[in-house]
């Protein structure tokens, strides 16, 4: 199972950072970004508030409270590091009256 770190920041500054699960659809989108085949263009990041334990398998979040457009997204991949990282990034604007303990993206 593949895990990724999901970090939160507010005006440049890290404020939370969580350990979830990349699903099989995640790792499916994340491929074919890498060969040329998807865009981040029309993408929406969504956030739940689920709590129960993530699978390879999901498809859907548990208990999704809001959606936003990715306003943009890349993927950086560090060689000089041993082992060798892998970065993807989103980023997305939630208003200020959202308010709430994020457990799934």
């Amino acid at each position: 199972m593949l895990k990724g770190t999901y970090i939160y920041y507010e005006n440049g500054q890290e404020i939370y950072r969580s350990e979830n699960v990349i699903t099989k659809y995640g790792k499916r989108f994340l491929t074919n970004f890498l060969a040329g085949r998807d865009s981040f263009s029309s993408k929406s990041m969504a956030f739940g508030i689920d709590s129960t334990s993530a699978s390879d398998s999901n498809t859907r979040l548990g208990f999704e409270f809001y959606r936003v457009p990715i306003r943009q997204g890349g993927i950086d991949i560090n060689a000089t590091t041993s082992p060798t990282t892998y970065t993807v990034i989103f980023s997305a604007t939630l208003p200020k009256e959202i308010s709430g303990k994020i457990n799934e993206i």
